[in-house]
């Protein structure tokens, strides 16, 4: 059966390594607001988004300015319609959890289900195995149809977090910008 490549003790120590790095993380933003959003126009298209990660905001200090703004601006210019955003976004939301969040968020009058999910999984060398099984529950979860379509957005390059590399900090002070 396929692995992350890493031993059951090496994941466990892994585990064990991010959750002493938690203080790291105090001081990046993120958004105290909800992550829901409405924008006015006409026919306003239902969205359901469910994740962490990407979409819980890191980095910005409003959801205005994090993934589900930005996804209700993109989607009203794509459109022409107007947005209704409802989130369940949840920083140490794990796609093992993720389809009984789904389940009790979603509503028959959702245009778009949108999942972000996986970067846990990845930070926590889950396994290849465990990961096939938890994706396959979270598609089952969003119940896509030709006229309700569902999206699992990747994940994106550990690389692209600036924290990965030398701690949470940017610029020449090691500092986030406030």
């Amino acid at each position: 059966m396929p692995t992350s490549g890493l031993s059951r003790p090496e994941r466990a120590l892994t585990r064990l390594w991010l959750a002493s790095r938690a203080s790291d993380l105090e001081p990046v933003p993120r958004p105290a607001d909800s992550a829901d959003q409405r924008l006015p126009g006409p026919d306003p298209m239902d969205v359901l988004v469910v994740g962490g990660g990407a979409s819980s905001g890191w980095g910005v200090r409003t959801h205005e300015l994090g993934f589900t703004g930005a996804l209700a601006r993109r989607l009203r210019g794509a459109t022409q319609r107007g947005v209704v955003i409802r989130a369940a976004i949840d920083v140490e939301l794990t796609t093992a959890r993720a389809p009984e969040v789904i389940r009790a968020t979603r509503t028959r009058f959702d245009e778009l289900r949108i999942a972000v999910l996986g970067i846990t999984e990845v930070l926590t060398q889950s396994s290849v195995a465990n990961w096939r099984a938890e994706i396959e529950a979270v598609l089952d979860a969003l119940e896509p149809t030709a006229r309700r379509p569902s999206v699992l957005v990747g994940i994106q390059p550990i690389s692209s977090i600036r924290c990965t590399a030398a701690g949470c900090r940017t610029g020449s002070t090691g500092r986030w910008p406030r």
